[in-house]
C-alpha cells in the first residue's frame, strides 16, 4: 500500500509518497522464510519433484523472495498486495511438513542404494561403517546411527524410527555430507 499526500510549498503541490508496503508485508516474509527453513536444504531438488506440493506461481514467488532476501524491493509497485498468496504457501508448508519428512526418508534410502550400486550392493551392506571406503565425514555420519553396517540400520529401525527426532536429525545431517561430498 502507498499513502499518497499532497504537501502545498510555496503555492505548488508536492506529491508525497510513504512507502508503507513493507511494513505489512514484512510479518509474513519472516514467517515464510521461518517456513521454508525445513526445506532449504533440498529445495532444488524438491521443486522438481513430482512430490512437491507448490504449483508453479507459488515456487516462483518463493523464488522471488529467496533472491530478494525476504525483504520487499522498494522499486517494486503493488498497491493492491495483500498477502494471501504467501500465507497459502505458509500453510502449505506447516501443513505438508510430514509428507516432506517422509519424501527427505526416501530420499536418503535412495542415495545409499546409489552409494551401494557404486560400491557393490554386498560389500557395502556388510562391511563394517568404519572400515567402508568412504570419506571420512560420511562413515561418521552412518556411524552416528549407531549401527556396526549399513545393513544394519535397515534391520534396527523401523519406518516409525526414521521419523523420531533424532534419527530424522541423523538423516539430515548425511545429506548435508552427503551433497558436499558428491565427488567420491
Amino acid at each position: 500500500m502507498y499513502i499518497y499526500s499532497l504537501l502545498i510549498v510555496n503555492n505548488s503541490y508536492i506529491c508525497r509518497v510513504s512507502f508503507l508496503t513493507p511494513i505489512f508485508r514484512k510479518p509474513v516474509l519472516n514467517e515464510l522464510k521461518t517456513a521454508l527453513t525445513p526445506y532449504m536444504l533440498f529445495w532444488e531438488d524438491w521443486i522438481r519433484d513430482e512430490a512437491c506440493f507448490l504449483e508453479k506461481k507459488e515456487i516462483n514467488i518463493v523464488v522471488f523472495h529467496l533472491k530478494n532476501n525476504f525483504t520487499w524491493p522498494l522499486f517494486m509497485r503493488a498497491p493492491n498486495y495483500r498477502p494471501i498468496i504467501e500465507e497459502n504457501i505458509i500453510w502449505k508448508l506447516k501443513f505438508h511438513r510430514p509428507s516432506f519428512n517422509n519424501w527427505v526418508i526416501f530420499r536418503f534410502l535412495c542415495v545409499l542404494i546409489q552409494i551401494a550400486k557404486r560400491y557393490g550392493y554386498a560389500s557395502f551392506f556388510d562391511t563394517p561403517i568404519k572400515d567402508l571406503k568412504l570419506p571420512h565425514e560420511l562413515k561418521s555420519s552412518l556411524a552416528s546411527f549407531k549401527t556396526h553396517t549399513v545393513r544394519q540400520l535397515f534391520e534396527a529401525y523401523t519406518e516409525e524410527d526414521f521419523k523420531r527426532s533424532w534419527v530424522y536429525t541423523t538423516i539430515l545431517a548425511f545429506h548435508r555430507i552427503y551433497f558436499n561430498q558428491k565427488s567420491f
